[in-house]
């Protein structure tokens, strides 16, 4: 039965799903008949699935101001909201960690310019968490909503913050994802074909590795795991501002 499972896929992943199943099944087997020979494990598959894993990368200030130039620059011609919308999505997942499905899924009346806080909804493990944004960060956020409003974009307060100009609806994650990545191998992080190099995702990591700055008195933070209770991503460093 395990044979026939295995062959179904020629992934590492696969292959070392595959071990931990038999060792597992050997486990069982002896608890029943003690008398059942020891199976020896094979290292091999975990050898080989660890080659895949990548180094996290702690995106320094100097790169992540080089690509929120780059992204302020952004070619684009006949969107001309797209440059400054991909400059505030970095700036969010930068400042915020907010993850490519999040940025997607904000909308306009997320945003609360009264007390600086924005509204994440249905994030990992379907929770919703308020954020308060550092003043620096909310300041580039009312800049991006009065960009967007000149270009006609819905101000329902359904509708998606990061409103596509052509397509007249929200970035789909997907996107978001091309385009950040896209700016990533633009600042020469990352080579310009391939997965190697930094990761959209690693955007997250700063906090983790320098939490700084202050909630605002009143504001409860639901965070993820690597925040602390207390503490949320603080304002752009001296380099950023």
């Amino acid at each position: 039965m395990i044979d026939r499972w295995a062959a179904t896929k020629g992934t590492r992943n696969h292959a070392y799903e595959r071990e931990n199943l038999e060792r597992l099944f050997a486990k069982i087997q002896r608890r029943c008949d003690p008398s059942a020979p020891r199976r020896r494990p094979d290292p091999r598959p975990q050898k080989e699935v660890r080659k895949q894993w990548r180094t996290p990368h702690i995106y320094s200030p100097v790169d992540v101001r080089r690509m929120l130039d780059i992204a302020r620059s952004y070619p684009s011609p006949r969107a001309t909201l797209r440059p400054l919308s991909i400059y505030t999505m970095l700036l969010l997942a930068y400042c915020a960690g907010l993850r490519r499905g999040e940025l997607a899924r904000l909308d306009l009346g997320d945003v609360n310019p009264g007390d600086g806080t924005i509204t994440v909804r249905q994030t990992k493990f379907f929770k919703t968490r308020i954020l308060p944004l550092p003043d620096s960060v909310m300041m580039e956020l009312r800049a991006y909503i009065a960009a967007r409003r000149q270009v006609g974009a819905s101000q329902d307060p359904h509708s998606a913050l990061f409103w596509h100009v052509q397509g007249r609806s929200r970035y789909t994650p997907e996107m978001i994802t091309w385009l950040l990545t896209d700016v990533v191998r633009r600042a020469g992080l990352k080579p310009l074909q391939g997965q190697f190099g930094p990761r959209v995702h690693d955007c997250q990591r700063r906090s983790k590795s320098r939490p700084f700055g202050g909630v605002k008195p009143g504001h409860r933070v639901t965070c993820r795991g690597e925040w602390r209770e207390g503490v949320a991503r603080g304002p752009l460093p001296p380099a950023l501002v």
